[in-house]
């Protein structure tokens, strides 16, 4: 077993890998687009596998502002985001820490959620059923971790 992590040459690759899956979801209008847990799967990998602590941030950041963007946060990205981010948590959803508590869905503005399946246990929005023209497609199994 090798660990990504510890490796350089394949913690590159395996960074790649994923923004680069990302970034053909977000051209490729085909695909539908990144769904809440695609989201939520990069913020994952950004944070295990870039060590530069600002980069890594500034990452996390440009991707969490994409996803309010996109309409897809959910309480799965929620729980992600507070995971890798820490103490800048706080201020990427505009909360204080001191009177915030716990920060639900319902507490952002609610555009930043309008795409993404926010009943509870679901993950994504390919859990919703969605009227489609022609023969369904298959979905490809994603393995991030």
């Amino acid at each position: 077993h090798i660990d990504p992590s510890e490796n350089e040459q394949l913690r590159r690759e395996v960074l790649k890998t994923a923004i680069s899956s990302f970034q053909l979801l977000s051209k490729d209008g085909s695909l539908g687009g990144p769904d809440s847990s695609s989201y939520r799967s990069l913020l994952l990998v950004v944070d295990s596998f870039i060590k530069d602590e600002g980069e890594r941030m500034a990452s996390m950041e440009d991707l969490w502002n994409k996803c309010c963007k996109d309409g897809q946060v959910n309480q799965w990205v929620l729980q992600a985001l507070f995971k890798v981010s820490g103490p800048h948590f706080w201020r990427l959803v505009g909360k204080d820490r001191r009177s915030a508590g716990i920060v639900k869905v319902q507490d952002l503005p609610p555009e930043w959620s309008r795409n993404a399946n926010v009943k509870k246990g679901m993950m994504g929005s390919h859990h919703r059923q969605k009227k489609r023209r022609g023969a369904p497609r298959q979905r490809e199994q994603r393995n991030w971790r």
